[in-house]
This record gives C-alpha cells, sequence and structure tokens, in this order.
C-alpha cells in the first residue's frame, strides 16, 4: 500500500519558498518591528479581550461602589476618564492590526 499523504514536489517546494521569505523575514525585522508584532500577537489573544473585559467590569464597579460607600467615586459615569482610555487603546490596537 502507498502512502498518499505525500505533496506533489512543486507544492513542497513552494512551502519551502514560503518558509525561507518568513525566516528572512524575520532575520531582517528591526526590533521595533519585532515589538509591534509581539504586540499584535498579544491584543489579537481572546485572554487579551477577557483581560480588558475584567478590567472595565473593574472600573465601573469600583465607582459603583465609591458612590455606595458615601467617597466620591474617581470617574463618576459616564466614566469620562473610561472613554479617553478605552479610546486611545482602540487608536493604538488599530495602527498595531494596520
Amino acid at each position: 500500500m502507498t502512502d498518499d499523504r505525500s505533496l506533489p514536489p512543486h507544492i513542497e517546494q513552494t512551502i519551502a519558498a514560503i518558509t525561507e521569505l518568513h525566516r528572512d523575514h524575520q532575520r531582517r525585522a528591526t526590533p521595533s518591528q519585532q515589538a509591534v508584532a509581539q504586540m499584535t500577537t498579544l491584543a489579537s489573544r481572546p485572554r487579551f479581550v477577557g483581560g480588558l473585559t475584567v478590567l472595565l467590569v473593574f472600573w465601573i464597579g469600583l465607582n459603583g461602589f465609591a458612590k455606595l460607600g458615601g467617597f466620591a467615586p474617581p470617574d463618576p459615569p459616564p466614566f469620562a476618564y473610561l472613554q479617553v482610555m478605552t479610546g486611545v487603546a482602540g487608536v493604538y490596537i488599530t495602527l498595531l492590526i494596520l
């Protein structure tokens, strides 16, 4: 019985060429390009979205509980500071993706 899982030679050559292009790109990338690639990889993970959600809930909860406790909330609704922070983060994430 023959192994039908082997790829035709032209496909293997194409894959090898693409792999070499990626290696060459990684070797030539500047430290800032590597840092941007790492940040983009981090921002594309579901864990990043979950972490942002936890931070948003914490921020809103902190302000709500401060008001319930009789203290002045650091960022009362409509959460102007939170809006600025999420806006700036959105711009950076957009630039990283582009």
